[in-house]
């Protein structure tokens, strides 16, 4: 079986990209308006900043919601890079010219999907004519999706310790915590600072498979964690689907034929 029909279960199918995105200057954008119903995605100006809807279910201004909208960066960009994650808000520069994110967004390699004006919208601002620092810091959000690790173990604090609390066998908690850093090298290999090549999205594809077939084994041999409990927001569920879909382009599939034998076996010694 190819690995794209393996994941096609559980993978997003890739959006078709259409139309066309022209530049709104800040001056043309619609300005926050209270009797306005806005969307997560929406983009407002509220004086002399622009600002993004996170939670669609806030009917507040951006300045008595900050939960509930997120300022826009201008001088917190980062150049698009193929197989990168970029969340909400996210500011990204291309050709000199720069977009908004308007969702939880990946660069495919052969598709510009900036020119997607459902994703994204490109922008100016007065600010712009200042000569812009490269470089691009982990916001809250992004450091949201990764997670912390106290102990640097590699595996994220919230998920182990629903995991080692639970009532798996020890067998199923040991795959399990295995699972969890291969979770969550998928997801840094979406937020890094690294190119991934073809062995990068081999490996970790090949870990993700592991994961998913010994976790259906336990699962018939009396108990397995959940996916669930990892990606337990909105975003990481999105990510984990974007990353493997995107990821899966790039894989050497010949590597994938013997998989199934001893999928937990091969799990422990990841």
């Amino acid at each position: 079986m190819k690995l794209r029909e393996c994941f096609r279960l559980f993978l997003v199918v890739p959006l078709i990209y259409c139309g066309c995105v022209f530049a709104v200057n800040f001056s043309e954008m619609d300005s926050w308006n209270a009797e306005t119903k806005y969307e997560r995605g929406s983009v407002v100006t509220y004086g002399t900043d622009i600002y993004i809807k996170k939670v669609s279910n806030s009917d507040n201004s951006p300045e008595e919601s900050a939960g509930a909208w997120i300022k826009i960066k201008y001088n917190s960009y980062q150049p698009v890079s193929a197989h990168k994650i970029y969340l909400l808000g996210t500011v990204v520069e291309h050709n000199k010219k720069y977009y908004i994110s308007k969702q939880l967004n990946i660069q495919r390699p052969n598709s510009l999907n900036l020119m997607d004006n459902r994703g994204w919208i490109e922008f100016t601002h007065p600010a712009m004519r200042f000569d812009l620092p490269a470089s691009y810091e982990l916001s809250e959000e992004l450091e949201t999706l990764i997670g912390i690790d106290n102990n640097s173990n590699g595996i994220r604090d919230d998920y182990e310790q629903v995991i080692t609390k639970g009532g798996l066998s020890i067998e199923a908690k040991q795959a399990a915590l295995k699972a969890g850093k291969i979770y969550g090298e998928l997801i840094a290999a979406g937020v890094g600072n690294i190119t991934v090549d073809s062995d990068m999205a081999t490996t970790i594809l090949q870990a993700v498979v592991l994961a998913k077939l010994c976790k259906r084994k336990l699962q018939g041999e009396g108990g397995s964690w959940s996916e669930a409990d990892y990606f337990n927001t909105l975003d990481r569920v999105q990510v984990k689907y974007l990353l493997q879909n995107s990821l899966s382009e790039l894989v050497d599939e010949s590597g994938f034929s013997a998989l199934s034998r001893e999928p937990c076996v091969s799990l422990r010694a990841y």
